[in-house]
């Protein structure tokens, strides 16, 4: 209440309103019906609202979106692996154990979503909601294999082997990703069948940390025994010799 002299003190009790008006900015109007004057405190004292004569001057009540910083987040799937394309997992919203409807009081937008790693989720309240909350999940590598062959040889004392074809199955078609050759080594000098192990090999390209290398544990070849040449030695027959081999 204003415009009261000093030392007055009016309460406007029982005041009704309702709305009248919506504006687009969210202000309602409010429409004012009977209202009662009291003195604010019970003193004793004759009422002074006789003193006054009292206007309502129509006002306007601005309703803010709520905030849905704090709500709940839970994803339908929380964990995936690279494959090339966008992840979306579902999102439910609740704010105090009320389930909020997609786009009608949030939206939901999502980032770093392709590639390995952490990408988020971000829930943006609208309408009668406002403010935002995230949620992240996580895109795994993809296991990408290495096949590979080596040649046979001969023996020469060592158990290193020589790689005779190399290459990468299962990567996203269009993805930038290499095999950088290590090396190979058989699993005894000589023998047949032999293990192969490998070492130092790796990924490069644009692409390459959305793999993980898996080398192949089944390799196998053969290293020979070392052929042996041998000399024949011939003796060519004396003038002696052959003489008394003629008169026989």
């Amino acid at each position: 209440v204003e415009g009261l002299a000093d030392g007055d003190s009016i309460i406007v009790d029982k005041l009704t309103a309702s709305t009248s008006s919506v504006t687009d900015n969210g202000e309602i109007k409010l429409a004012y019906g009977d209202f009662g004057i009291r003195n604010e405190a019970d003193t004793g004292e004759p009422s002074r609202t006789g003193y006054y004569t009292f206007t309502i001057i129509p006002g306007k009540l601005t309703i803010l979106p709520r905030s849905i910083e704090g709500a709940e987040v839970t994803l339908d799937k929380s964990e995936f692996t690279y494959d090339g394309s966008e992840k979306k997992p579902v999102a439910t919203v609740t704010l105090e154990e009320t389930q909020l409807v997609e786009g009608t009081d949030y939206q939901v937008t999502y980032s770093d979503n392709v590639d390995a790693g952490t990408a988020t989720v971000t829930i943006e309240g609208i309408g009668n909601y406002g403010g935002m909350v995230r949620k992240s999940f996580t895109i795994l590598p993809k296991e990408i294999t290495a096949e590979i062959s080596v040649k046979d040889r001969d023996y020469d004392g060592t158990k290193d082997a020589q790689i005779e074809s190399a290459a990468l199955v299962g990567a996203v078609a269009g993805d930038d990703v290499t095999l950088v050759q290590g090396t190979a080594s058989f699993s005894d000098v000589e023998g047949e069948d032999l293990a192969v192990t490998f070492t130092g090999f790796s990924l490069s390209g644009a692409d390459a940390g959305n793999y993980t290398l898996v080398m192949p544990t089944n390799v196998t070849g053969t290293i020979n025994p070392k052929p042996v040449e041998t000399t024949k030695e011939t003796t060519e027959p004396t003038t002696e010799e052959t003489t008394a081999a003629t008169t026989q």
